[in-house]
């Protein structure tokens, strides 16, 4: 009886840090969109909408980089994530669009990332 209790609670345990672990996933990464070494994702300001046309997410980062570095990062890694670069920091993907806008103020870059219907 002893060991089963062990289990049950073993199973428990498992259970809720699943859970506790999936409450912690930041917008991007729900998203499937990493974050660029030197962002801090705003986990505050992330924004989402849902209609019968598509969803509009809003989530902003910032950090200490340099705004061309984080337009490189996205233009080579988001490809790679079946996204299709359409110009201008916007992405395709899935009747998606993902658009990219970088920012500098106070000595730190501000990057926000809009998804949205691609029509």
């Amino acid at each position: 009886m002893r060991g089963l209790v062990t289990i049950l609670l073993g199973v428990m345990l498992l259970t809720g840090q699943a859970a506790l672990s999936a409450e912690v996933e930041t917008w991007l990464e729900q998203l499937d969109v990493p974050l660029a070494d030197g962002l801090v994702e705003d986990a505050e300001a992330g924004t989402l909408f849902e209609s019968a046309t598509g969803r509009v997410v809003i989530v902003e980062a910032k950090g200490a980089v340099a705004a061309r570095s984080i337009e490189r990062y996205y233009e080579q890694v988001l490809p790679e994530l079946g996204w299709r670069a359409a110009g201008g920091n916007r992405f395709l993907r899935d009747g998606e669009a993902l658009n990219i806008a970088i920012t500098r103020a106070n000595g730190l870059t501000l990057v926000v990332f809009r998804l949205s219907p691609a029509g």
